[in-house]
């Protein structure tokens, strides 16, 4: 071998060329060689084969790129990734950027060191670096590493031999540290890092980091559906926009009618004092370290901004009453607040969301830089933000027999009940969240009063089952109210006219074109508020149906039917006696019917003192609470109607009488309520 001064001429004044031959390992007559991989080469100047030029003498190789002695790395343009890319290791010692942004107080900053395996290397601080940083040997946890003075160097110091959990991979050690930022920086990029690589070949590099004290932003809503905003909820908010991956917060679609004017709530503008809007998701809007916006070495001139951002689907209030916000400016869907220089803003502390569609959002805050480009809104550029999701739902006030047991923990269209529709609003008593903490129905559902559309028709819509009957057959069981609190007024009447049956009066209907009626009707409050004056003597109540009395009742001479006639209330319409009983299948024949055993079956035998008697007897047995419960069950395979009013049966018949329309299958039900009736139903089951 040539002498160290000859070989150091000789490659000065080189020219170098290209290999020439080439094998793979393994080849014959070498062989594989063990620990050499599989698509490594042999190689050699020239042939592998004999008579190289070389035979008597020897050849020098090199490598294409230089070797370095050590390599030092952090996520230098704060990409999120330490990627160690060409544009993250063109700046990571420039003085004029910040470096990796660190943090105070915050997540721990990945710094990668390289070292030739076997060689000596340090890691230095700055004086900045000492007093701002620690450096820990993982992400989380444990025991700072001591920098101290080393050897003849009076700069903190390192020595990379001491530490612990280097990897080494080939001709190389790597050990991955993580940078805690305890104080912020004093000026841009005043924190340095320096790897010295010592003996051998000798080598630095340099990364900088700035710590920051950084504003935080915080949006909260009870993302777990307990009733609360809490600690709990932050763990399984969204962290990802975008994703969806956390239902979040569950709320109905607003379409019934909490101030029972008439209108979907989410059609309405701010509520009258004293009434809330149910159905709204309330946000907790949070910010802290906004103060130290203005001394920070990043700090850029202009406003910066805190910005909400409520996607199309849905809305948002300052309160329950669906007041206004008042935000600073508007861009799109986004209301933003300005940031004062001393960290003030007017920002509401909390706002309540409405769903207005169905499906799933994401509602973002953030707080963003003056002049960040953005499409609709901020952003993209965000300094700091937090996100949250919303579930708007279907309207469906469930049955108490749900066949799914966790129905109440997915989405309301995988529950059994009644769905409200868009057209007139139904209410109902409680948010979905309640439904979700009680796991059961909660409240009640009615329909609200309100003046009739110019149609004058005063029918609700009806809302349509989700539980399907079984071979055509159901039972359905449920409790009602009847709020008898609005009196006279309160009583919706059509196109002008007068109904002594505009009392609580609602139903549940099933059959071909839901012809067929199970009525429910508050009988106590509609014959108390008849009167009638025959013979200069005003009767009311009962005495004024009685034909022996005030004789309300009178048989139509051209039907033979009995209905009621009562002058006293002007353009009052002669109703049928049919259809102002309860518990029994509306306007359909006496027939099937408990309180009237007596009834003659022909008609033309039928007299006024028939059908008192048969409203009496509903009289006495509806008795004078406010409310009770109902049974029915129709049993497809006989075609046969039983009704149950507080556990007494009231009804029974076979519905393939020439008076019934023919039933058909049965797989839906409808509850059919009159606008203000004043009917709430409660604790629904419906069972095959």
């Amino acid at each position: 071998m040539p002498f160290a001064d000859a070989l150091r001429s000789r490659i000065q004044s080189a020219t170098w060329q290209s290999i020439g031959a080439a094998a793979a390992n393994g080849t014959s007559p070498w062989g594989t060689i063990p620990g050499i991989g599989s698509t490594a080469n042999f190689i050699w100047h020239d042939r592998l084969a004999d008579g190289s030029a070389s035979d008597s003498g020897y050849a020098i190789y090199r490598t294409k790129k230089p070797v370095v002695a050590c390599d030092l790395d952090v996520d230098s343009d704060n990409s999120g990734t330490l990627d160690r890319s060409a544009s993250e290791e063109g700046i990571e010692a420039d003085a004029a950027r910040p470096g990796v942004i660190i943090p105070v107080g915050g997540n721990r900053a990945k710094l990668v060191v390289q070292a030739l395996a076997g060689q000596a290397a340090s890691l230095a601080l700055n004086s900045e670096a000492a007093r701002q940083m620690k450096v820990y040997p993982q992400a989380t946890g444990g025991t700072a590493l001591e920098f101290k003075p080393f050897g003849t160097n009076p700069v903190p110091t390192l020595d990379m031999a001491g530490v612990q959990g280097g990897v080494v991979t080939g001709a190389t050690t790597t050990w991955t540290l993580w940078v805690e930022a305890t104080a912020p920086s004093v000026s841009l990029a005043d924190i340095v890092f320096t790897l010295t690589a010592n003996g051998g070949l000798s080598s630095t590099d340099i990364v900088r980091a700035t710590a920051m004290a950084m504003p935080a932003v915080d949006i909260d809503v009870d993302s777990n559906n307990n009733g609360s905003i809490g600690e709990d909820d932050d763990p399984i908010e969204d962290t990802d926009p975008g994703d969806y991956a956390i239902v979040g917060a569950r709320i109905f679609q607003n379409i019934d009618d909490d101030d029972r004017n008439g209108s979907m709530d989410k059609a309405d503008g701010q509520f009258k004092p004293g009434v809330e809007d149910l159905d709204l998701a309330e946000a907790l809007l949070r910010t802290s370290g906004l103060r130290a916006l203005n001394s920070s070495p990043l700090k850029k001139d202009g406003i910066y901004r805190l910005w909400l951002g409520v996607p199309a689907g849905l809305n948002v209030f300052a309160d329950r009453r669906r007041a206004p916000l008042t935000p600073d400016g508007t861009d799109g869907t986004w209301r933003y607040w300005n940031v004062a220089p001393d960290g003030a803003s007017t920002f509401p502390s909390k706002v309540f969301i409405e769903g207005l569609v169905v499906g799933e959002y994401e509602v973002l805050w953030q707080l963003c830089e003056p002049n960040a480009p953005g499409q609709n809104g901020p952003p993209q550029q965000s300094v700091a933000r937090d996100v949250v999701d919303i579930s708007v739902e279907e309207m469906v006030f469930p049955t108490s027999d749900q066949h799914d047991p966790d129905a109440y923990s997915k989405n309301t269209s995988q529950w059994d009940g009644f769905a409200l529709k868009e057209e007139y609003p139904w209410i109902i008593e409680k948010p979905l969240v309640d439904f979700i903490k009680a796991r059961s129905p909660v409240g009640w559902l009615e329909t609200p009063y309100r003046q009739p559309p110019a149609s004058g028709e005063a029918n609700a819509p009806s809302l349509e089952s989700r539980q399907t009957a079984n071979n055509g057959s159901f039972t359905i069981e449920f409790e009602f109210e009847y709020d008898r609190s609005r009196g006279e007024s309160g009583w919706v009447a059509a196109n002008g006219q007068q109904k002594i049956s505009f009392v609580a009066n609602s139903g549940v209907k099933f059959g071909t074109d839901f012809s067929t009626e199970i009525a429910l009707l508050d009988v106590r409050a509609m014959v108390d508020r008849a009167t009638i004056t025959t013979n200069n003597v005003t009767y009311t109540g009962l005495d004024a149906f009685d034909p022996s009395k005030g004789g309300g009742i009178v048989v139509d001479d051209m039907s033979g039917e009995g209905k009621v006639d009562f002058p006293d209330l002007t353009g009052s319409e002669r109703e049928e006696i049919a259809r102002l009983l309860t518990g029994v299948a509306y306007n359909r024949d006496y027939v099937g019917v408990t309180d009237a055993p007596n009834m003659p079956p022909i008609k033309a035998d039928r007299q006024a003192d028939d059908y008192f008697r048969v409203l009496k007897a509903v009289y006495d047995r509806a008795g004078d609470t406010a409310g009770g419960s109902l049974k029915a069950n129709y049993a497809g395979a006989t075609s046969t109607l039983a009704i149950w009013l507080n556990g007494q049966q009231t009804y029974v018949r076979n519905t393939t009488d020439s008076d019934f329309k023919p039933v058909g299958a049965v797989d839906t039900l409808q509850l059919q309520s009159h606008w203000g009736s004043g009917v709430r139903f409660k604790n629904i089951k419906i069972s095959d």
